[in-house]
């Protein structure tokens, strides 16, 4: 090793110490979004100078956010990153998307109208760039057990696992499920398909005891329920008495 490679490592060695000393002293708040990727890097590539990297993903991006709501495989063509940097900020996006649905505590969150739900779940599909469909499971009291993503598809289209929703609210006990994907590229509005998937969840649901609620398609700014403008004739008056509450206001 050359005496000017062995300068340059110890140089880089303290500028990763200063950095980590700016970030202990203040959690990051003074760091500028090219640093805080620099330090986050650090920890998937622990020798290279993460600097010129960090400033690459962001150009490419443009911003933080987006660096870490990319597809792998685009950061990957990046300059200077490979799997390893991708399937790293991958995981690193799906953590803060976990963390994100869990801030609603599961032991107080209570889905008793469509506006706390719909809220819940424009927050939920906020960062996603493909279609996807997730299924709130409530006990009798609408008290949120479980919150499971049933199916991934494309950016305009994606199905439905009726077998495998079923299973999800059997083993978690559900007494209701709230069914919702959302539309990334488009309008809330349920389309045909939409509510063709609606009637099979319900029909799945129904045969093993579960209610559906409801199937809530979202966007990025809104969201609208696909069965609210469903006949309820057929229902008991404890049925009714709850979809009343449940739309109030809406």
């Amino acid at each position: 090793m050359s005496k000017e490679t062995n300068i340059d490592q110890c140089l880089h060695r303290g500028h990763r110490e200063r950095m980590r000393k700016r970030f202990a002293e203040n959690g990051g708040r003074d760091l500028e979004d090219h640093e805080l990727l620099e330090l986050l890097l650090y920890y998937v590539i622990p020798r290279a100078d993460t600097n010129k990297l960090a400033h690459n993903l962001l150009n490419e991006f443009g911003s933080f956010r987006e660096v870490l709501n990319a597809d792998p495989a685009r950061i990957e063509q990046v300059v200077g990153a490979g799997k390893a940097t991708a399937t790293f900020l991958s995981v690193l996006f799906a953590v803060k998307k976990r963390a994100d649905t869990q801030k609603y505590s599961r032991r107080r969150f209570v889905a008793d109208s469509i506006h706390s739900v719909g809220n819940y779940l424009v927050d939920y599909f906020s960062d996603s760039h493909d279609e996807e469909i997730c299924m709130m499971m409530l006990d009798n009291s609408l008290k949120l057990i479980g919150f499971k993503t049933v199916s991934c598809g494309s950016v305009n289209s994606v199905s439905l696992d009726v077998r495998a929703m079923t299973k999800f609210a059997v083993v978690a006990n559900a007494t209701y499920v709230i069914l919702a994907h959302n539309h990334p590229s488009g309008k809330a509005d349920p389309s045909p398909e939409d509510k063709q998937l609606t009637t099979e969840a319900q029909a799945a649901l129904d045969a093993v005891g579960i209610t559906l609620i409801d199937h809530i398609v979202v966007n990025n700014i809104g969201f609208r329920p696909t069965m609210y403008m469903r006949s309820f004739s057929t229902r008991n008056p404890e049925y009714l008495k709850l979809y009343k509450k449940f739309y109030e206001g809406f």
